[in-house]
C-alpha cells in the first residue's frame, strides 16, 4: 500500500509513536529500523516509555542507512502519555513521571531538547484530555504542547481528536495533528499503518521535520496521499467577500472514494469518485463568509482515511492598508 516519498516532492513521512524493547515493548532496535524502513517511512523514530536507552543504537543504524532519526520518548505518568521529540541523544531523564505534575513533565521534555510535545491517545482513560475531564491531571491544563495524536490503535477515537482540534481551531489556537501506530511488537503489528507527512523545503533533518509538523505543514494518513496548492498551517490572504479556490492533488493505490472539505468543523463540500481513480485533482471554490479555516478529509476505496491540518483564512481589507489619496 505504501511507497517511499519522493524527496523532490518535499513530503516526508514518519510513524510518530513507536516502541522498541523497553517496558512492555518486545522489538529490538534493529528490527524497529527494519520494520519502519520496510514500511517506506522516510525518518526513523523510537519512543519508549520513560527510556532513552535505544537512542544510541538507532542513531547508529540511521547513520549507516543514511536516513534521519527522531529520538523520542513517551513520558508516561499514570494520567497521560506524551511523546517529546526530537531529543538530544545521550541525555538522561531526570524526573520521576509517577509523581511529576504536567508542568514538570513539559519542562523536562524541553530540557531534553524537544521541539514538539504531542498528547498521545488523548481520550483513552489515561489520556490527557480524558484526565482533564476527570480532574485527575496534576497541574490541570498546561497549553505548552503542540500536537494531538491520531492513534492507529484507537481508530474509534479519531472523531474525538478531530472534534477537539476543530474546537481549538475555531478559537484560533494553533494545535496540530500527529499520527502514530503505538506499535510494540513488529512481528504482529504493522509499522506506519498511520503516518505523519510533513512538508520540508530542504533536507529532512530531525529539526526541520519537527519544525514543519509544529507549524502545521502536515497531515496524517492511513493510506491516501494529499498535495495541497496552499500549504497546510499557512494563512491564505483574501479580500472581504472575495471568491477563492482550494485545490488539491490526491492519490491512493487503492483508488479514491471521496474528498470532503471541512470548514469551521462542518463538512461544506464533497467530491465523490465513482470510478475510484488512483490520482485526481480536486478544486473547491469558496467565498469569504467568516469561516476562519478549512481542512480536508480523504477516503479511499479500501476505507483508509487521511486528515489534514487547517488552511487558515486571513481576510485582509487592502483598502485600509493603502495611504489616503493626496488632495489636488
Amino acid at each position: 500500500m505504501w511507497s517511499r516519498s519522493q524527496p523532490a516532492s518535499g513530503w516526508y513521512s514518519a510513524d510518530l509513536h513507536h516502541h522498541a524493547d523497553q517496558a512492555e515493548g518486545v522489538t529490538p532496535p534493529e528490527y524497529v529500523a527494519r520494520s519502519q524502513l520496510a514500511a517506506g517511512l522516510d525518518l526513523l523514530l523510537v519512543s519508549d516509555h520513560d527510556s532513552i536507552v535505544n537512542h544510541a543504537p538507532l542513531q547508529a543504524i540511521a547513520e549507516r542507512r543514511g536516513v534521519p532519526f527522531l529520538p523520542s520518548l513517551e513520558l508516561s505518568p499514570s494520567w497521560a502519555h506524551f511523546n517529546a521529540w526530537p531529543l538530544r541523544v545521550g541525555e538522561t531523564l531526570k524526573i520521576d513521571t509517577s509523581t511529576a505534575t504536567v508542568d514538570e513533565v513539559f519542562a523536562e521534555a524541553r530540557r531534553l531538547g524537544a521541539i514538539v510535545v504531542q498528547s498521545n491517545h488523548p481520550f483513552i482513560p489515561y489520556g490527557y484530555f480524558a484526565s482533564l475531564a476527570a480532574h485527575v491531571a496534576p497541574g490541570g491544563f498546561n497549553p505548552r504542547f503542540e500536537l494531538l495524536e491520531i492513534n492507529a490503535e484507537r481508530p474509534d477515537d479519531d472523531g474525538k481528536v478531530l472534534g477537539a482540534l476543530w474546537g481549538l481551531w475555531n478559537a484560533g489556537h494553533h494545535y496540530y495533528l500527529s499520527g502514530g501506530t503505538d506499535v510494540h511488537d513488529v512481528w504482529n503489528f504493522e509499522s506506519g499503518r498511520i503516518r505523519t507527512y510533513a512538508y520540508v523545503a530542504g533536507a529532512p533533518t530531525p529539526q526541520a521535520y519537527a519544525e514543519a509538523v509544529k507549524a502545521g505543514h502536515a497531515y496524517v494518513s492511513y493510506g491516501p496521499l494529499i498535495v495541497p496548492d496552499v500549504l497546510f498551517g499557512t494563512d491564505l490572504k483574501v479580500a472581504p467577500g472575495a471568491s477563492f479556490t482550494l485545490p488539491f492533488t490526491l492519490r491512493s493505490v487503492a483508488g479514491l472514494k471521496r474528498a470532503s472539505l471541512v470548514g469551521a468543523g462542518t463538512v461544506v463540500a464533497t467530491k465523490d469518485f465513482a470510478d475510484a481513480p488512483r490520482e485526481a485533482r480536486v478544486e473547491f471554490p469558496r467565498t469569504v463568509d467568516g469561516t476562519r479555516w478549512y481542512s480536508l478529509q480523504v477516503e479511499d476505496a479500501a476505507g483508509h482515511k487521511a486528515y489534514t491540518n487547517p488552511i487558515w483564512i486571513d481576510v485582509v481589507d487592502v483598502s485600509r492598508l493603502l495611504p489616503p489619496p493626496k488632495s489636488p
